[in-house]
């Protein structure tokens, strides 16, 4: 059973519009057919995408092409084994300016604007300002300055847009001097001035002389320089004057500007280049006069360099002056070799050598190599070259010195050799030319891929070679019954694209993409960045994210095109640092790091937190009351990235201070031990732990542990910066101290945390202790004159005393005295009215009620 055959079905195009290197897919069936796709005139790159079935039937149907650099627009065109399949829809291709003129004006003039794709141009603005125009043809504009227009670049838009390299220039009505074509005359030359807004001059002068002048256009004038002294030139019209910045000058002697050679020997003729070469008397080669003048113009003048002459400067003389070359004239009776023919000569075959002084030549050499040769005239040896040439440069020498080619003649042998290509890209089935020798002998081509290529033979220089469907870029191979030979010229292929394995990044993290035709890539844009790149093969390219990159398509510019992929490159945040690394609710964070152009959204754990950017370099951010312990991640549209490193969020925690100081009464010289400890409940590290001693007034300190972090000035005030502590940590504090006096000693230790405390109350505890004598304690009475009244009195030291009263001795009844003592000095009185019955009273030391 035989096969049946479809013919190709085109039903959709996407997209429909774009720019060079836009990649357009058209779907359909039965494209298995396609050898071609064309927009306008232009081959594109294009690949198939399809299914093979069990029995090896390939099922296209869709194709990839990329739109070519010099493609116009059109309706495509997909050349199949059936015919021309003609997409009913136009492709439009992004419009290109490549000039305009002219590049400066004011508000009315007329612009052309020179391009290509222009059809369909709905809008042409300067800078941000629309103006008038007409669509001439699909490569031309002609466009009306608009009103108000500042110096700008222009745009033309249609679906896609196109913006001017150059800036148009926005002058006024005055004149504009470009530039002239001389800067040197003698009087009655003819001088062209260029510019703009010439037509209505009213005067032209050099110097302080008014010329007569000619405007060819509104910007030329053909002016005559005046009998005067050289100066600026100034053109002025109604609407003002311009002068130039750089002088003319005005002189009848002659003026010397080139010359050619700078290297002659004696016998040859130099040409001179100048103004004022009228009516010449002498022409001197230092202090040798020269002979042989001829004057074929006032601004060329010829001579023939005498047998005498030497070394040194050119000196022209006339009625009116003289004038010397700035170069000097090298004269040398060693060979100068000017040239050589040809390039490329085959083993056994003869070269020609063209220059000066060979009619004593010695040597010839080619690099190392002696040659023979023949001189067939002062200026002219014949060489042969033997079989076992190789390439070098050639050299000829005499008694009076040498010279050497600039270039180097290439030895070739009977194989094909390529000199060569044109046009040096394109894409499968461009017809291509190779330009050589012995190009008759290829029996086979072979592009890089290994693909083998069809071509025909219209001469030994010449091979027509078809660009085969998969072949890449690099050199063309030609093989031939004798040997192999690959081009030094590459062949450019139109760069492609893999789907990237990689879709987003960091910035400063290496890239690598895939592809094919890599080798010779000019540029490579991430967005609008332009990449710094590593060809690491012909399909391989490794690159390194910036860190102010945004983002967006990636486009490759090439020899053999350009290629935008479909797919976008992310550049998601980097995140380096962050201070601090721990803290609770309402801490201040500075991330730092790289990419935050477009930071939509920061956690720290699990808790969303305000942020403020400060740079693309930079974020502030405060931990949120929801805040979990984790890493800080920061979100764009494009993606997540996180930190490597952990914020510990932190949450009010307990903590506890205990007193372990088990006696409180001591006697003079003995020392006094405290002992406290810290005990810290919560839900997660306490942070900036910070323990406080305060020290009673009186003592000596003894022993310490832990050794505080630091001592304030007052001497009584220990610091314990104890930073971060976990939950359930606990630690001792011990202090022995040494009272200097006798009394009521108060030691005071609190705890307090960067995190707020759930109990604010247990933070804190006192130490009191009493230091007295046995002695110390006891109670004084007094009777007045009168006996009505009688006073108790005591040693005050701040010891928790009462007085007690009691009716019978022994009792167990005592009670307290119902009135306030009053102190004086050291001593503490109580008055009582004696109540006539007998009371006994006694100074009771109270350690528990304290």
């Amino acid at each position: 059973m035989k096969s049946i055959i479809s013919a190709p079905l085109i039903t959709e195009m996407q997209p429909r519009h774009g720019r060079p290197g836009t990649r357009v897919v058209f779907k359909g069936k039965d494209l298995d057919s396609v050898s071609n796709v064309k927009f306008g005139e232009a081959y594109a790159d294009w690949e198939p995408l399809g299914i093979i079935d069990e029995e090896g039937k390939n099922y296209v149907f869709e194709i990839h092409a990329t739109v070519p650099n010099n493609a116009t627009s059109a309706r495509p065109v997909l050349t199949t084994s059936f015919g021309d399949v003609i997409i009913p829809i136009q492709f439009i291709v992004q419009p290109r300016i490549f000039g305009f003129y002219p590049h400066r004006g004011r508000s009315g003039m007329f612009v052309t604007l020179e391009g290509k794709n222009f059809n369909g141009v709905t809008s042409v603005m300067f800078g941000d300002i629309h103006a008038q125009f007409s669509i001439t043809a699909a490569t031309q504009i002609r466009a009306v300055v608009p009103m108000g227009v500042i110096d700008s670049k222009i745009t033309v838009s249609h679906e896609e847009s196109a913006t001017s390299a150059d800036f148009f220039k926005v002058v006024g009505t005055a004149p504009v001097i470009d530039q002239l074509d001389e800067w040197i005359g003698a009087p009655g030359d003819d001088v062209v001035i260029r510019g703009v807004n010439f037509i209505g001059a009213r005067y032209v002068s050099f110097g302080n002389v008014e010329s007569s002048f000619n405007v060819v256009a509104d910007t030329q004038i053909r002016a005559v320089v005046p009998n005067g002294s050289s100066g600026s030139v100034v053109i002025g019209s109604a609407s003002g004057q311009v002068e130039t910045k750089e002088v003319f000058h005005i002189t009848r002697s002659p003026v010397i500007t080139d010359m050619f050679p700078v290297i002659a020997a004696p016998g040859v003729r130099v040409e001179l280049r100048g103004v004022n070469f009228q009516e010449i008397q002498s022409i001197h080669i230092g202090d040798v006069q020269t002979a042989g003048l001829s004057n074929p113009s006032l601004k060329q003048l010829n001579f023939t360099v005498p047998s005498n002459a030497k070394s040194g400067s050119i000196k022209i003389t006339n009625q009116f002056g003289e004038s010397y070359s700035k170069d000097m004239l090298i004269v040398t009776r060693a060979p100068v070799i000017n040239s050589f023919d040809p390039y490329i000569a085959q083993k056994g075959k003869w070269v020609t050598l063209r220059g000066y002084n060979f009619t004593s030549a010695t040597q010839v050499l080619l690099g190392n190599m002696a040659l023979r040769f023949a001189v067939t005239a002062a200026t002219q040896i014949r060489v042969d070259l033997p079989l076992n040439a190789k390439t070098g440069k050639l050299t000829v020498k005499n008694a009076f010195g040498s010279d050497i080619t600039l270039e180097s003649l290439t030895i070739i042998d009977s194989s094909p050799f390529v000199t060569g290509i044109d046009p040096d890209r394109g894409v499968a089935g461009t017809k291509i030319k190779l330009y050589g020798r012995n190009l008759d002998q290829t029996i086979a081509v072979e592009f890089s891929g290994g693909e083998s290529a069809d071509f025909t033979v219209p001469a030994s220089t010449q091979l027509d070679v078809f660009v085969p469907r998969n072949a890449r870029t690099g050199s063309i191979k030609l093989i031939s019954k004798m040997e192999e030979y690959s081009t030094k010229e590459f062949f450019f292929m139109p760069p492609r694209l893999n789907s990237p394995d990689t879709v987003s990044a960091k910035p400063g993290e290496a890239i690598e993409f895939n592809g094919l035709n890599f080798d010779g890539l000019k540029s490579l844009f991430i967005g609008e960045k332009s990449a710094l790149f590593e060809i690491v093969r012909n399909d391989k390219i490794r690159f390194t994210v910036g860190e102010d990159w945004l983002g967006g398509e990636i486009k490759l510019i090439a020899p053999g095109g350009s290629y935008i992929s479909t797919n976008k490159l992310a550049v998601l945040p980097r995140i380096d640092s962050f201070e601090p690394n721990i803290g609770p609710a309402g801490t201040l964070v500075t991330i730092k790091g790289s990419g935050f152009h477009n930071a939509t959204l920061l956690k720290f754990g699990g808790g969303v937190s305000e942020f403020e950017r400060e740079s693309v370099t930079q974020i502030s951010a405060r931990v949120p009351s929801n805040a979990s312990t984790g890493q800080i991640s920061i979100m764009t549209p494009d993606g997540e990235t996180k930190s490597e490193a952990i914020f510990t969020a932190t949450a009010p925690g307990d903590l506890q201070m205990e007193s372990l100081l088990n006696k409180r009464d001591y006697r003079p010289g003995q020392e006094v031990e405290i002992n406290n400890r810290l005990l810290f409940f919560g839900p997660s590290v306490s942070t900036e732990v910070k323990i406080t001693n305060q020290l009673p007034i009186g003592v000596k300190l003894i022993e310490v542990e832990p050794n505080p972090t630091r001592m304030l000035i007052d001497g009584r005030t220990l610091i314990y910066e104890l930073g971060q502590i976990e939950p359930g940590s606990e630690m001792n504090f011990r202090l022995k101290l040494l009272p200097s006096i006798k009394g009521k000693f108060i030691n005071t230790i609190n705890a307090s945390a960067f995190e707020e405390d759930v109990v604010p109350s247990n933070n804190g505890v006192t130490n009191d202790f009493f230091v007295y004598d046995s002695n110390d304690i006891q109670l004084s009475i007094s009777s007045d004159a009168f006996g009505r009244t009688f006073t108790l009195s005591w040693q005050d030291l701040g010891l928790p005393l009462k007085v007690e009263t009691v009716s019978f001795i022994p009792g167990a009844n005592w009670r307290a005295l119902p009135f306030e003592p009053w102190t004086i000095g050291n001593r503490t009185f109580v008055t009582l009215e004696k109540f006539g019955v007998q009371s006994y009273f006694r100074l009771r030391l109270d350690l528990d009620s304290d």
